[in-house]
């Protein structure tokens, strides 16, 4: 059975909306971490099937998902220094003088 859309295509999107500014910043920090998460378990998941080791593999993909979803979530709140009003990312381009 075939996935209807490969994690990496769903990641891709993530990214594109979060990037074109589209998503309300609570929106976007939900998803970033439901995404984290969702992809890791799947991961576990599909690694569990492939050794038949039954719950350990979920187990560990739900906790490295928390584990980067956390890191995710904090990038998009961390405090920018002072004077710097670009996003999360992204260096702002130096004057020419």
């Amino acid at each position: 059975m075939k996935d209807p859309q490969p994690p990496n295509r769903l990641i891709q999107t993530h990214r594109n909306l979060n990037e074109a500014g589209r998503m309300h910043p609570g929106v976007m920090m939900g998803s970033s971490f439901a995404v984290a998460m969702g992809l890791f378990a799947w991961l576990g998941h599909r690694w569990d099937e492939k050794t038949g080791r039954e719950p350990l593999g979920v187990l560990l993909g739900v906790g490295l998902g928390f584990v980067y979803g956390t890191y995710e979530v904090w990038k998009l709140i961390r405090p920018t220094p002072q004077g710097d009003e670009s996003p999360a990312g992204e260096t702002p381009e130096e004057p020419e003088s």
